[in-house]
């Protein structure tokens, strides 16, 4: 997302479950129901596929619905960009597409960092290494 780092293309260093961070959240999410929406970038207007994410991390992303975090598809992303979103796992569109409905309804999906070592060693779903 777009408050986990420092310009356009930097590398994610901040993860955060608050809303209004625009902060991508770590951890385990259990994939539910996708949908269809119109979203605007770089000025432009255009209609994707997304799919909504229930946290299950505890503290580390159970404000998930909340904040509105969903994977979607998005034209910033491409093969060699990723863009940034407000804090969602965003795809190339005709990946999400094909992808979404295949994880709706129970599918899981995991968002990982070995940047944060605070989440490493709390999330119930993760044993960082070392841990035994």
């Amino acid at each position: 997302g777009s408050g986990s780092s420092k310009g356009r293309n930097g590398v994610p260093t901040r993860f955060s479950n608050v809303p209004g961070s625009y902060a991508s959240s770590l951890g385990l999410y259990v994939a539910q129901e996708t949908y269809r929406f119109s979203g605007k970038a770089a000025g432009k207007r255009y209609i994707s596929v997304g799919l909504r994410l229930k946290g299950v991390s505890g503290s580390f992303n159970d404000a998930a619905r909340r904040r509105g975090i969903v994977s979607h598809g998005a034209p910033y992303v491409s093969a060699r960009d990723a863009g940034r979103s407000q804090g969602c796992p965003a795809m190339q569109q005709e990946r999400a597409r094909r992808l979404l409905p295949l994880l709706a309804d129970g599918g899981l999906v995991f968002l990982f960092s070995p940047r944060d070592e605070r989440w490493m060693r709390g999330d119930p779903w993760v044993q960082a290494a070392g841990d035994g």
